[in-house]
């Protein structure tokens, strides 16, 4: 598996190019802000981008949808379709004025267990919600306590902290709740999150534990 982390845009959010070493085939996760510059990383490495997976509809995790979708032909998918969005979200995009959601691309809707692939890679949704009514990760590896994974947690999880949950859509008690499914994976998982450094779920474990 190929994972490279590009910072993109003022808030220095992480966009993630999830590639399989065997077929080049990729997913973009969270790419924020500066298309180009997305772009660049994954032509240089040959990369065939499949789809876009937005963790969350917040604008420093979407703004460069279109132009990928431009650029490669492919769509994005969330844990909120459009139409929900629009019905549902009125007064979140207020709040998020420079976001349109008509330009996200969002043609496939996420649920909690569903799965999203590249090449021989597969990530299973985790519903999230608590730093948005919409947040999910993606994990890949084991079920149970033994082994490692890999989590791409949005701004659900960071190292030594958690999104923020003051916003519209946003619940501290839905983020606990978020986090408590998080803690049960294998302690070895990595961590990668919608900002800031790498962590695992054994030091996030312990964070949590001791706070």
């Amino acid at each position: 598996m190929m994972i490279k982390t590009i910072k993109v845009g003022e808030l220095r959010t992480n966009c993630y190019i999830v590639a399989s070493d065997k077929t080049r085939e990729a997913i973009i996760i969270d790419p924020g802000d500066e298309g180009e510059k997305i772009i660049r990383e994954i032509e240089k490495y040959g990369l065939r981008p499949l789809l876009i997976v937005n963790t969350h509809i917040h604008p420093d995790h979407v703004c460069a949808n279109e132009t990928l979708i431009e650029k490669f032909g492919i769509h994005a998918a969330a844990g909120q379709s459009e139409q929900e969005l629009t019905e549902k979200w009125g007064s979140h995009f207020k709040y998020f004025s420079m976001l349109d959601i008509r330009t996200l691309g969002i043609k496939r809707l996420l649920s909690d267990g569903d799965t999203v692939s590249a090449g021989d890679l597969e990530f299973r949704v985790i519903k999230t919600p608590g730093h948005a009514e919409s947040s999910i990760c993606l994990y890949s590896g084991p079920s149970n306590e033994q082994g490692s994974g890999i989590l791409f947690s949005g701004d659900t999880l960071f190292a030594g902290d958690h999104g923020r949950t003051d916003l519209p859509g946003a619940s501290q008690e839905d983020m606990e709740i978020s986090l408590s499914r998080l803690m049960e994976l294998p302690e070895n998982t990595k961590v990668y999150p919608g900002h800031g450094n790498t962590t695992t779920i054994k030091q996030e474990k312990g964070i949590y534990a001791a706070g």
